[in-house]
């Protein structure tokens, strides 16, 4: 693998490889938005840490939850009130939502997180409003779920009237909704996809930019040993999401999430899984390859085990486990250059993969996401 030369654009890390890499890697992660980056960060901050995903050749970020449901229901707000981590513009009602975060920069948290990319080099995608029912939906009112369309779409168009300055670094939106292929989810896709996906979708592409990618990361959950019943098979996976790719033709494509952090999930399943949205976008006749989501955590303690409920997270070993995932995944996604083309994601940058977090108080672990990713950048390196 070559490395690259000393770039002329500042700042500079000898360290910083090549972005063009001809093993499996990863181009982007989601970003941990924890109280810390979204009210204390400064620009050397943002730029600090965005750095060093620039060094490791990554191309973007995805800053997941740019807004927070706090009531689920009100009487001027049937889908609920949200606080955003900027301010409060047009078509947004500003009964339903309230700026948080840094409140001393002019376009809030987003605005100094757009501004320090944009030095680094580094492209962003946006997350939509985080709802907890039913890990991110607003409620649902009219039962087609185009009302929660139409509520995430007013929070992209509020960030893309602020941030679309920035035209070379805002590449698209996160739908933010966690699906499965469970098969009560399975059931809803075909009524979801059209009312959810193609209706959000469009309006971005035709009312903001058709340039913008507009993506989903749903759960992949196969393991048959914790979850026995109640999951499609990958060939039923396969024809479901066929069938989203031919009625919703806005939406770009599918990160399928792996499910091996708090899941367990196997290695053979996620790739079984992945392999079934990748197909299914061939049937279908779609062109924009799809993209995978490598969970970097594992539940803990290390001492809990199926079927005890484990609620801690803790970052997975980079040699242990992430580095076959990211192998696996990449030869389904592009076994024609051995997974080098794949576009590889993961949750996430800064609790699981950062060398920066020793001063949050949010991220429990900071040795380990060091060291997962010191070893990554050998990884990469080793030629």
């Amino acid at each position: 693998m070559s490395l690259l030369l000393l770039s002329l654009i500042q700042p500079v890390d000898s360290n910083r490889v090549n972005s063009i890499i001809d093993k499996p890697h990863f181009s982007g992660m989601f970003f941990a938005m924890t109280p810390l980056v979204e009210s204390s960060w400064n620009l050397t901050s943002w730029k600090t840490e965005f750095l060093s995903m620039k060094n490791a050749a990554f191309d973007f970020v995805v800053l997941p939850h740019t807004g927070r449901q706090t009531q689920s229901s009100t009487k001027e707000c049937p889908t609920g009130t949200f606080e955003i981590l900027y301010p409060v513009v047009p078509p947004l009602n500003p009964l339903c939502y309230t700026q948080v975060g840094n409140m001393k920069h002019p376009t809030g948290t987003l605005g100094l997180a757009f501004e320090a990319a944009n030095q680094i080099g580094l492209k962003i995608h946006l997350g939509l409003l985080f709802a907890p029912g039913e890990h991110g939906f607003p409620l649902q009112t009219n039962g087609t779920y185009a009302d929660w369309a139409d509520q995430q779409y007013s929070a992209a168009s509020a960030m893309y009237s602020l941030y679309s300055s920035y035209k070379t670094t805002l590449l698209g939106f996160y739908t933010e909704i966690e699906e499965s292929n469970a098969q009560y989810w399975v059931d809803k896709y075909p009524t979801f996809a059209v009312n959810y996906w193609e209706l959000l979708s469009k309006k971005i592409k035709q009312n903001l930019s058709t340039s913008l990618l507009v993506w989903v990361s749903p759960y992949s959950i196969g393991n048959m040993t914790r979850h026995p019943t109640g999951f499609v098979s990958p060939q039923a996976y396969r024809t479901a999401w066929e069938n989203i790719f031919r009625v919703a033709p806005s939406l770009d494509f599918a990160s399928p999430q792996d499910s091996m952090g708090a899941q367990g999930n196997s290695f053979q399943n996620a790739s079984d899984y992945l392999a079934a949205v990748k197909n299914a976008s061939e049937d279908a006749h779609r062109k924009i390859p799809q993209w995978s989501n490598v969970e970097l955590f594992e539940v803990w303690p290390p001492s809990c085990q199926w079927p005890a409920v484990c609620h801690g997270r803790h970052p997975a070993s980079f040699q242990g486990r992430i580095q076959q995932q990211m192998k696996n995944e990449a030869m389904v996604l592009s076994p024609e250059d051995n997974g080098a083309s794949a576009t590889l994601i993961a949750w996430e940058w800064r609790s699981c993969f950062s060398p920066n977090a020793f001063d949050d108080p949010h991220i429990p672990f900071p040795n380990e996401t060091k060291a997962n990713y010191d070893a990554y950048m050998a990884y990469l390196k080793d030629y």
